[in-house]
């Protein structure tokens, strides 16, 4: 079962072939878009992309990765956990893209600078952000000192999620 390239799904009354490279197909329609088959596809004003499914003359529209993640991951698709993008490509919904998150856990894999200059001091300011609470790395002369302690620190926090 873990070897299947693609699933077969039911949502909102329409069966859905998904592919675990992050393709997803109604079944009966096929509108070839870029060499993949969606249905009603378009791409989110935040990048991710959309499938928009109708039944009995009603729409409802789900992110792509949402739905691979229910058909390999066992994913509820109403839950309020959300899907990361392991690569931080978000149109990248290949299954080894993605993974469960909570919006803790997915903030720590979001690209961030953590680090800053700070005027009043005149050195570089390095913090991280872990469950609402901002953790001090420290202050640096040099700028890469402070990208190396944010880098640091993103390891010593997160761990594999960072």
């Amino acid at each position: 079962m873990e070897n299947e390239d693609y699933r077969i799904i039911t949502l909102f009354n329409n069966s859905i072939k998904v592919f675990r490279d992050g393709r997803v197909q109604v079944l009966g329609r096929q509108s070839p878009n870029i060499g993949v088959y969606y249905d009603k596809v378009c791409i989110l004003n935040h990048g991710y992309l959309r499938l928009q499914l109708s039944f009995e003359k009603k729409h409802k529209i789900y992110r792509v990765h949402r739905i691979v993640a229910m058909a390999f991951l066992g994913f509820d698709i109403d839950s309020k956990l959300l899907i990361d993008h392991i690569n931080h490509n978000i149109t990248d919904n290949n299954l080894i893209n993605l993974r469960i998150a909570t919006h803790s856990q997915n903030q720590m894999n979001t690209i961030n600078k953590g680090y800053s200059w700070h005027k009043e001091k005149s050195k570089w300011i390095s913090s991280i952000r872990l469950n609402g609470k901002k953790y001090f790395l420290g202050y640096f002369v040099e700028e890469e000192d402070a990208r190396q302690a944010y880098l640091q620190g993103r390891i010593k926090y997160f761990g594999e999620w960072a």
